[in-house]
């Protein structure tokens, strides 16, 4: 039994079908072979240091005190994220 391919709506021929397939074929494998050199050299590459810079104390004020309360006042520079710590003993 043989199928007309116009009524199925289908106007490829075998053998462009096939070429069709063939050029999926080497799509694949070269989108396979980008991905896995991809994936390599991101594994590879040397991993960068953290950054660190230098955080400079600055001018340490010291407000009125009051019957409750100390005031402190101390200027920071090179704190761009403004997430530096500092410890009080």
């Amino acid at each position: 039994m043989r199928i007309n391919s116009a009524f199925l709506g289908a106007t490829t021929r075998p053998h462009e079908v096939e070429a069709e397939m063939d050029t999926r074929k080497r799509a694949a494998s070269i989108l396979s072979l980008v991905l896995y050199f991809l994936a390599f050299n991101a594994h590879a590459a040397p991993q960068k240091a953290p950054e660190t810079r230098a955080v400079k104390a600055g001018e340490f004020l010291v407000d009125p005190p009051t019957l409750i309360n100390l005031g402190f006042e101390w200027a920071i520079s090179g704190d761009d994220n403004r997430n530096a710590k500092v410890d009080v003993s």
